[in-house]
């Protein structure tokens, strides 16, 4: 990477963690930490400023690590997210994106639950093998 791109790329993380980080002090009060929530926005807000920057839609694809993080989050706030808000968070047409979401469900990270209100609606929650995962890979950050 060259200085310029990394001098950027840190610019927009700090950009990204002043603006919609909240901020937690450890038990001495000693360093901060960004609870899990807040490091799956960032993440995932990153992504976003990427294809940005870069101008080039698509050149870092990821679309199931943008599920997952939009499922995470959601666990985190323990609300229910639908089949097709997932598709929209990896910003991929619907179809390419259910075969993403099928993939994830095949290797055990994601569950689909139909929605016992509407009857058509389907809820697409993080497995506890997912969330395990997550919360060990975002508390290293």
């Amino acid at each position: 990477m060259r200085p310029q791109e990394r001098a950027t790329r840190i610019v927009e993380l700090a950009h990204d963690i002043a603006e919609n980080a909240t901020l937690i002090l450890d038990g001495e009060g000693s360093k901060e930490a960004l609870t899990l929530l807040d490091k799956s926005r960032m993440l995932y807000n990153l992504r976003r400023k990427r294809e940005t920057v870069f101008d080039q839609p698509g050149l870092f694809s990821e679309p199931s690590w943008d599920m997952l993080l939009e499922m995470f989050s959601a666990y985190l706030l323990n609300e229910t997210v639908s089949e097709a808000n997932i598709c929209a968070a990896s910003q991929l047409p619907v179809t390419t994106a259910l075969r993403w979401l099928n993939i994830l469900e095949e290797y055990g990270y994601v569950a689909r639950i139909r929605d016992a209100d509407s009857g058509s609606t389907t809820q697409a929650q993080l497995t506890p093998k997912a969330i395990s995962k997550l919360t060990v890979l975002l508390s290293e950050m």
